[in-house]
């Protein structure tokens, strides 16, 4: 199959390594990925109510509204009554999350940050596009990156080149692997005599999703 991506792998692991880098800056207050990437986002926006936050950014209500109560109680952002729809609350960046901001900015370039988060909007839009056609097989985030940092590679990967790729943890890349495995969408093959290394590759059926997934980004 031609592929016909627009990334190439180092592409990827770089947009995958901003991801990273701003969860380290935020290694002391842990607000997560997802609530900074809100942060991040409000920059632009300005101020926005919590649907059109889980619209944009394509979250789910219940993970948006995960995140804003994070956001509210290390106080990075001001929630107040949307004068034209008083059931409604309005956020926008709070004094000390433009601090946390100016950090992020110091430690990652900004235009890096920008090309992040312009990516994360893209690739959890094209995830759920994917969930919907493909409702037997589902992808959380850290599955899609799996699947798109084996799509672009060139050779089978092992383990430990899909957490230095797609920016994971090795359990947790593990347990991908097993998942996306037991939907056919890759081949787990033994990579050493032991087998303890395993080689892992997409199958047919995996090298379909993938391009379907690259192909909506």
């Amino acid at each position: 199959m031609e592929k016909r991506q627009a990334f190439e792998l180092s592409e990827l692991i770089r947009l995958y390594g901003v991801a990273g880098d701003i969860c380290k800056v935020d290694r002391d207050n842990r607000i997560g990925l997802d609530a900074l990437i809100i942060l991040l986002w409000l920059k632009g926006a300005g101020s926005a109510s919590p649907k059109r936050i889980s619209f944009e950014l394509n979250f789910n209500p219940s993970k948006t509204t995960r995140c804003i109560e994070r956001l509210l109680r290390y106080s990075l952002v001001e929630e107040n009554l949307n004068v034209a729809d008083l059931r409604e609350s309005i956020l926008s960046i709070a004094p000390k999350g433009w601090k946390v901001i100016s950090e992020l900015e110091r430690s990652v370039a900004g235009d890096l940050i920008d090309d992040m988060l312009d990516f994360s909007v893209r690739f959890r839009r094209a995830i759920a596009q994917h969930n919907e056609c493909y409702e037997e097989c589902k992808l959380t985030e850290g599955r899609a990156r799996v699947l798109s940092v084996l799509y672009l590679s060139e050779n089978p990967m092992t383990i430990s080149d899909l957490c230095a790729c797609a920016k994971l943890k090795q359990p947790s890349v593990s347990m991908m692997v097993d998942w996306l495995a037991g939907k056919n969408l890759v081949l787990n093959d033994a990579g050493s005599v032991d087998g303890r290394t395993r080689s892992i590759r997409l199958s047919d059926s995996g090298e379909t999703a993938a391009c379907a997934l690259m192909g909506m980004l």
